[in-house]
């Protein structure tokens, strides 16, 4: 059977191409004959023209993983060892979390599911490369936050590195609090937040934390490590961490106003991010009990993160910011012997340091509350700018 092979360049090409291949199915060609040569031939002819004209979907994550568990007879609670738990499982059958890497990689080997149906690569990429300012990204690489991955462009970065992600971005917003510019760039933040959490991961804490370990007395006896200038920091940070408590300092990035985050992503150990946006003494100690006092007051609360630019006191801020300024104030220093000490009423070095003695802290704490209750930040400026952070912190990038 002579028939004439051509490249199949349009619709009436296709046409013809799927009559020959029908006319070649029915005569049942042996192996290695001119026919069964032939049908190969057009068969690829006619995928090519298929894939070019009509390229098949990527299904999305959720309907790929309901495919396959159609076809294997699963139930959601199959899903658990792969996604972690049931909960979990849940969410991501829902479509309000987003599959992370370890997820992908797991649902891939023992499901048998594509990756490339599991992480729609193009719709990531153009999310978060249009998101992230050029600049902002220049710093994160600068800082560390691809190091893992092998080189690539921006997107494909940015990609990698948001996906790990355990919740979307859309879902974030309702899980956290922000008390921030409303101009924030909340993409920015969620890199700067996911930045903290990944450090995190690399900390080992030897014991889960437990509701109600961090109140008041607590804190105050945390503020105490204060008067140590030189191992004070680095103290706090492990007696917390031996509490459960992760302690990370991680440098804002840029277009941003932020000063720390708590994060409740994992309530065995949550998370405290420090920006030192300023580097103060006074500055970090108030900044680690407003977050300490998040996780004393609203760990029981729904919301995941919160994140905090001190900067911003208008007369919206919620009633958990409120309480948190409270709380952290009230830690570092005695209300009732606030009002009545000479610290308050005729600021300086001498009346400073003489309150900071009896309350057992560091004499900046003292100078940095009279200079804001005051609103005079001149007051104590030497003092103030005498004792700083940064440098307690060698191994961060700043």
């Amino acid at each position: 059977m002579y028939i004439r092979i051509k490249p199949i360049k349009s619709h009436i090409d296709y046409e013809e191409a799927l009559t020959l291949v029908e006319e070649l199915v029915l005569l049942d060609p042996e192996p290695n004959t001119d026919e069964s040569d032939q049908l190969k031939i057009i068969a690829t002819l006619i995928e090519d023209y298929e894939k070019s004209c009509f390229p098949l979907e990527i299904p999305s994550a959720v309907d790929a993983i309901k495919f396959r568990m159609d076809q294997l007879n699963l139930r959601p609670t199959d899903l658990v060892p792969y996604l972690g738990s049931a909960s979990r499982v849940s969410e991501i059958l829902a479509g309000k979390r987003k599959l992370t890497i370890d997820m992908i990689n797991a649902l891939s080997a023992g499901l048998g599911i594509p990756e490339k149906a599991l992480l729609k690569k193009d719709e990531f990429e153009n999310e978060y490369s249009k998101n992230i300012p050029p600049k902002v990204f220049k710093q994160m690489l600068s800082r560390g936050y691809f190091e893992e991955y092998n080189v690539g462009d921006p997107p494909t970065l940015l990609a990698k590195f948001f996906s790990e992600q355990s919740i979307s971005p859309t879902a974030l917003f309702r899980k956290s609090k922000f008390r921030t510019n409303n101009n924030s760039n909340h993409y920015i933040l969620i890199a700067w937040a996911n930045r903290v959490m990944k450090k995190a991961e690399s900390i080992q804490a030897a014991n889960t934390y437990v509701d109600g370990v961090v109140d008041l007395e607590y804190m105050r006896n945390i503020a105490k490590y204060s008067i140590d200038e030189k191992n004070g920091i680095k103290n706090a940070i492990s007696k917390l961490l031996g509490d459960g408590i992760k302690v990370i300092v991680e440098p804002a990035l840029e277009g941003t106003k932020l000063d720390g985050v708590t994060i409740f992503e994992d309530k065995n150990h949550p998370i405290i991010g420090l920006s030192l946006r300023y580097d103060r003494l006074d500055n970090f100690w108030f900044s680690l009990m407003h977050e300490l006092a998040h996780i004393a007051k609203h760990y029981s609360l729904d919301e995941t993160f919160y994140y905090d630019n001190f900067e911003e006191k208008d007369d919206q801020l919620s009633n958990i910011e409120l309480e948190a300024d409270d709380v952290a104030s009230e830690a570092l220093i005695d209300s009732a012997k606030w009002l009545v000490s000479a610290a308050r009423i005729a600021p300086s070095t001498i009346t400073a340091f003489s309150l900071a003695q009896e309350l057992g802290i560091h004499p900046v704490i003292v100078a940095g509350k009279a200079r804001f209750e005051t609103g005079k930040w001149g007051y104590l400026a030497k003092m103030i700018k005498s004792y700083t952070v940064r440098d307690q912190f060698e191994e961060t990038k700043w």
